[in-house]
């Protein structure tokens, strides 16, 4: 089986990242936990360890990385209704 991965994150990508997880830590876990998942993909970082660390399922981190492909940060930052 192929291994899923993030395309590269551009620096500008990986600093929008690093700030929404320093801000969204503490009051949006959900966002939080959507853009630590792209940061440790992009550290190479397997489904298995990501879903690990965060405490979801390998299936839930292959829907970020798929959701974050389809529409980027900006499809991070959308509240599901």
């Amino acid at each position: 089986m192929a291994k899923k991965s993030v395309r590269p994150l551009t620096q500008e990508e990986i600093s929008k990242l690093l700030k929404i997880v320093e801000e969204a830590r503490e009051n949006d876990l959900t966002l939080y936990r959507k853009a630590k998942a792209i940061l440790m993909r992009n550290q190479g970082k397997t489904l298995s360890e990501i879903a690990s660390e965060l405490g979801v399922t390998k299936q839930n981190v292959s829907y970020i990385l798929k959701q974050f492909e389809r529409d980027g940060i900006d499809g991070l930052l959308m509240k599901k209704r």
